[in-house]
């Protein structure tokens, strides 16, 4: 006499926990690509505040500006512009240190046309301080003015309008050397900037990546059941 028994089939069953995390690990991988990957900015240093603009002032000298750099990662400086300029000639790009006032990078080029820009090479590290600008005899050029107080005094600083750098102050200089003379007007400056990733950065990245691919290979099994006749033999 046969006798049947009817046997559940099971399959592996993977938790909520196992699910929710490749979902994180992507989630991880997008949110750090998006902070330290981001796409090239231009940086005005005389946007972000009201103010004016005011001609005819003398350009035969070094014209920068103090900034903090509020970026929370580094910054790669590619390019610089200087713009309003009413004559022309030999003009130097400059980024000085402004705590041991070392030239960090300087490029030159020939100006005509009121405008230049100069390719450059820096690294603008998070929450430091630079002194940048342009040097020349280069006869006059067009300033912004910051809005000032009722006392008449200059409104700053101010965060310009990508909200990378804190503009702290303007300064001038001899044509060689580091700009240490306080001075009213900013200078029409602008430059190019990526941030630059950290290498801890890069790697959390393709740890999520990784991760993410890993879950996702595995099949989504659940319990299922099924009934499937066995003889038993008597």
């Amino acid at each position: 006499m046969k006798t049947y028994m009817s046997v559940h089939q099971t399959r592996k069953y993977r938790g909520p926990g196992a699910k929710v995390l490749p979902q994180f690990c992507v989630a991880i991988s997008i949110f750090v690509a998006g902070t330290g990957l981001a796409a090239a900015t231009t940086i005005y240093m005389d946007s972000g505040t009201s103010g004016s603009f005011i001609a005819g002032q003398s350009y035969n000298e070094t014209r920068a500006v103090d900034v903090t750099v509020l970026s929370p990662v580094n910054l790669a400086v590619s390019s610089m512009t200087l713009s309003g300029i009413g004559g022309s000639g030999l003009a130097e790009a400059v980024i000085y240190d402004s705590n041991t006032q070392l030239l960090i990078a300087s490029a030159q080029g020939s100006l005509t046309g009121g405008t230049i820009t100069l390719p450059i090479s820096a690294t603008l590290l998070s929450g430091d301080e630079y002194r940048i600008g342009f040097s020349g005899l280069l006869n006059s050029g067009t300033f912004f003015v910051p809005p000032s107080n009722s006392g008449g005094l200059p409104i700053i600083p101010y965060t310009e309008s990508s909200g990378l750098l804190q503009i702290n102050s303007a300064w001038d200089g001899r044509t060689a050397g580091f700009p240490a003379y306080p001075n009213l007007f900013v200078p029409q400056v602008s430059m190019q900037v990526s941030p630059v990733p950290e290498p801890g950065t890069l790697a959390l990245v393709g740890v999520g990546l990784l991760l993410s691919m890993l879950f996702y290979k595995q099949r989504a099994f659940r319990t299922a059941t099924g009934t499937v006749a066995l003889p038993i033999l008597s």
